[in-house]
């Protein structure tokens, strides 16, 4: 009986004393560039089910505690939705970068967003998102060598990107546009706007 008691205790201690750990994951990923081409910032993106992932305890919900790293713990800025992860890096020419997603992090505050090359994210119509007569818009971004639209309200605004420049549009309002800018790089995109 003492026997018993004992070993009720030990198992009772141990069952105590062990932390509950969730699942980590680890998946190796290769960029190759075999030409003469260096990209200051390129996004790349493969099919995960992410949700699964996150249903079953290898991550969390949020997806905050993922990482796109190098080997060395280098991170990179990167995107998880319920199917897909994106992430960008600079690919030097003639090489091959070797990274991992892995998950079991600690968490991160915020993700970025990673539409992708020609990708596009759209935001269902709100009242929360309607721009009053006195607005700020404030986007911290990333563009490359492409021109393209950054922000489109169709039939009221816009914010396009072109070869050294960007322009903000108010539709039958006035336009303003910076001037100078390198072709390729990290922005902080400001407006303050005040409609009479």
């Amino acid at each position: 009986m003492k026997c018993r008691a004992t070993t009720a205790g030990l198992i009772a201690i141990i069952l105590i004393a062990l932390p509950v750990y969730a699942f980590s994951y680890s998946a190796p990923m290769v960029i190759i560039e075999n030409g003469s081409t260096s990209y200051n910032m390129t996004a790349f993106g493969f099919a995960a089910n992410n949700q699964y992932m996150a249903d079953n305890g290898f991550m969390l919900g949020s997806a905050l505690d993922t990482r796109v790293q190098t080997l060395g713990g280098v991170e990179s800025p990167h995107m998880v939705t319920d199917n897909q992860t994106l992430f960008a890096i600079e690919v030097p020419a003639n090489s091959q970068t070797n990274l991992y997603y892995v998950t079991g992090e600690s968490s991160l505050s915020a993700m970025g967003i990673i539409p992708g090359g020609n990708g596009y994210i759209t935001i269902a119509d709100s009242a929360n998102q309607e721009i009053s007569d006195n607005f700020t818009i404030e986007l911290d971004l990333y563009l490359g060598n492409l021109q393209n639209n950054i922000l489109v309200k169709s039939g009221a605004m816009s914010l396009e990107r072109g070869t050294d420049n960007v322009t903000f549009s108010i539709n039958g309002g006035e336009s303003v546009s910076s001037s100078g800018l390198s072709p390729n790089g990290e922005f902080t995109v400001r407006i303050d706007g005040l409609i009479r």
